[in-house]
């Protein structure tokens, strides 16, 4: 009998996130990938660092609560300690997307942390933990690989295929008209009924450089600002900046490859 409590649904939600402000999708993760800023600012170094999480992280865990208490019931009926709900903080980030480019490199890294119940079994006491997965996207268009670190610290790497440098996203300019200030920053937002504005969407934004729009490796802008609707709970999940630098040098160990954990 297991309880599958959680496990990819915090994953689910976060995908969600990015995949609704038009981000590309494949292996069932966001793929993202770090590109670099306009041609005519080519050669300017930038980290763009994202995190998403739940307004209310309980409300957003609450389908995960419901599961262990089923399951708690059940190991108690057998006789068998309930071991407690792994406790989320409560400036919980269910997934953290860091951008690093010098304008010809690149680096791209979706971390996710997950409430992990697919063990949680009435016999081994409703275990739960909470689990770092993280896919990576490391190179140049010419030449880059994508490594994943599983649940399990497992760590898979493959070659990509040869893409041509992609120009700026020339519809960013365009659609994303609406100047705002959030959290002393400022943005650039795409106004709501805007194609590509999502109906669980409640507000899209770029970082206003002042300049060139930082665009992800296929060309699109980074959504640098979203809040949406949660999927599992009545909360929105927040996309915002943790940390933004352009035109500074990066770290000697910038575009390093990940190892597992």
């Amino acid at each position: 009998m297991r309880f599958n409590i959680m496990g990819s649904m915090l994953a689910g939600a976060v995908a969600m996130v990015l995949t609704g402000c038009g981000e590309s999708t494949a292996g069932g993760a966001d793929q993202v990938s770090a590109g670099k800023i306009a041609p005519d600012k080519a050669g300017q170094s930038y980290e763009l660092v994202i995190a998403t999480k739940p307004l209310s992280v309980e409300k957003e865990t609450a389908i995960a609560r419901a599961g262990y208490e089923m399951c708690a019931v059940a190991a108690k009926a057998m006789g068998v300690a309930v071991k407690p709900l792994v406790a989320l903080p409560k400036d919980y980030v269910m997934s953290r997307r860091t951008y690093r480019s010098d304008g010809v490199n690149f680096f791209e890294q979706e971390e996710g942390y997950t409430l992990d119940s697919h063990h949680a079994t009435p016999q081994n006491g409703c275990d739960t933990k909470i689990t770092y997965t993280s896919n990576t996207d490391v190179g140049s268009p010419a030449r880059s690989r994508h490594i994943d670190i599983t649940a399990e610290g497992e760590r898979v790497v493959q070659d990509n295929e040869p893409r041509p440098a992609a120009g700026p996203d020339l519809g960013a300019a365009e659609v994303y008209t609406v100047a705002k200030q959030i959290g002393g920053r400022a943005y650039k937002c795409m106004p709501p009924g805007s194609p590509g504005f999502l109906p669980s969407m409640k507000e899209m934004c770029i970082l206003d450089t002042k300049g060139a729009t930082l665009s992800n490796i296929d060309g699109r802008a980074i959504v640098a600002y979203a809040r949406q609707k949660s999927p599992l709970a009545d909360t929105e999940l927040v996309t915002e900046v943790e940390r933004a630098s352009v035109g500074e040098k990066l770290a000697a160990n910038a575009f390093a490859e990940p190892v597992a954990r």
